[in-house]
């Protein structure tokens, strides 16, 4: 039974997909993204010419150039509308209500919300990124650390994440007798150095093999005596 679970989770998500119909591509479309690859119109119209990326998690799918977006873009603004590159598409807003203003987190001391995009009624969408013109941190009176580290390790700092003023600190190993090995690769590859990370002395290295690139003469040579 514990086997037939993931077969049964698979078979769910498989016909949720399907489930999902495939989005539209826009006619006046030269330039898609499926929200991971990138995809462009060959001779025949077909978007057959793309990226070969792997992504974990799809983004949004979206025309990212359309073929007249300048010009329609332009008289879609002097007749009022809105261009929304996405679909290749000029939309009017057709009814007057009032916009309801998106609920925000409000800003923290000193910062402040940028403007967001808004749609062709003029209505937000969506909080914008927070900015702040103030350092929050500066009023912020960090602790002195009192932690004392036994002999042959020392105190290491270590800086604040990303929503946080102070830093953390932690005992590592006193790196300054630390004897490091050295490596020495064969001939045609070289040494690529990984950094330590913390609580480590030395660095450590993997031998890679060297891609040579050969001159634009050989390779003319080359390509020559197999015509």
């Amino acid at each position: 039974m514990a086997g037939l679970l993931p077969l049964l989770l698979t078979a769910a998500l498989l016909a949720l997909a399907a489930a999902v119909p495939p989005p539209v591509v826009p006619e006046d479309c030269v330039s898609w993204s499926d929200g991971c690859n990138t995809c462009g119109r060959d001779l025949q119209g077909s978007f057959s010419i793309c990226t070969k990326r792997q992504c974990l998690m799809a983004g949004t799918p979206s025309c990212l150039q359309c073929a007249s977006s300048a010009d329609a873009s332009q008289k879609c603004t002097e007749a009022g509308g809105k261009w929304y590159m996405a679909t290749c598409e000029c939309r009017f807003c057709t009814s007057k209500i009032m916009c309801a203003e998106p609920s925000c987190v409000p800003p923290r001391d000193g910062c402040r919300y940028l403007p967001v995009e808004r749609d062709e009624c003029g209505c937000a969408q969506g909080c914008g990124e927070q900015v702040c013109d103030v350092d929050p941190c500066a009023a912020v009176k960090c602790a002195v650390p009192l932690k004392e580290c036994a002999t042959g390790t020392r105190l290491q700092t270590i800086a604040a994440p990303a929503g946080q003023c102070c830093p953390t600190y932690t005992c590592v190993p006193d790196c300054k007798d630390a004897l490091c090995s050295q490596i020495k690769c064969q001939l045609g590859w070289t040494a690529v150095k990984t950094p330590r990370s913390i609580g480590e002395c030395c660095d450590t290295y993997s031998c890679v093999m060297v891609r040579r690139r050969l001159p634009l003469d050989i390779l003319a040579n080359a390509s020559q005596s197999y015509s």
